[in-house]
């Protein structure tokens, strides 16, 4: 509770909690203002008689009291103001209070409070809460769909550059004699190898096969392979397989990105 210009504060008297501090002075109120005319303000006026006053209570909304006549109480349950016209009292949503007259005067104070606030409060409590969840959620989903969308596009670009490769080489035959050098690079030693093929690229090679081994310093055999596509191949050595064939450098790729990225 806040009191406001030309009060006098003293000790609460405090009545016990279950006994009712009502006197038999009269009580009339006149409602001067509805929370539908007025974007859910409210104002009414209240008259206690000699000594009237309320009992104990709370209300859903903040409340403004401003003393119109006579000598009044104001009290909570930690301190107690009389209260004389001009006053302006300010009491929190939920503060337990009660007003009214001294016990030799009458008193008339101006009520106005927003109906329903604390209740309004309460009651979008949880819808925000759940908005909070949902902003949570949709965080939580984003970072999920942007790890999904990162793959989509490594993927797709893995398909372009699929494409693009073998293009260049059904283009430029002279790719695949460039692929096998590099892939003979791997092979250690100067043994003979044999090279697994395109049959395309097979017909391409075997006339350059004597400079292949001139260059590699190599015997080196050709066999055509339908099971490779042109532009890759498999060497077959003394030691084991070098898999040079395009299609397992892309999955090579694939694999770096999304497993090293698990």
């Amino acid at each position: 509770m806040f009191v406001i210009e030309g009060s006098t504060t003293k000790t609460a008297h405090m009545a016990p909690e279950n006994d009712p501090i009502v006197k038999q002075a009269p009580v009339s109120g006149r409602r001067l203002l509805n929370t539908a005319d007025a974007d859910g303000w409210a104002a009414s006026l209240t008259t206690f008689g000699i000594g009237g006053r309320l009992d104990w209570h709370t209300h859903d909304s903040e409340q403004f009291l401003y003393i119109t006549e006579g000598r009044g109480i104001v009290a909570t349950k930690e301190r107690e103001c009389v209260v004389t016209p001009g006053c302006m009292v300010y009491i929190p949503a939920g503060e337990v209070h009660w007003h009214g007259a001294c016990e030799d005067s009458s008193m008339s104070h101006l009520n106005i409070q927003k109906a329903g606030i604390h209740k309004a409060e309460q009651k979008l409590e949880p819808v925000l809460q759940r908005y909070a969840d949902s902003l949570l959620e949709f965080g939580k989903l984003r970072s999920s769909l942007y790890v999904q969308v990162e793959r989509e596009v490594v993927r797709l670009a893995i398909e372009v550059a699929k494409k693009i490769v073998h293009r260049e080489i059904q283009v430029d035959r002279d790719i695949v004699r460039t692929l096998v050098h590099v892939a003979l690079g791997h092979v250690s030693g100067k043994s003979a190898v044999t090279i697994h093929l395109n049959p395309d690229d097979y017909g391409y090679l075997l006339e350059r096969r004597a400079e292949l081994s001139e260059v590699e310093g190599r015997d080196v055999a050709l066999l055509a392979d339908n099971s490779i596509e042109r532009g890759g191949c498999v060497i077959q050595t003394e030691c084991g397989d070098i898999d040079a064939r395009i299609e397992e450098k892309f999955r090579e790729v694939e694999r770096a990105f999304f497993e090293g990225g698990e």
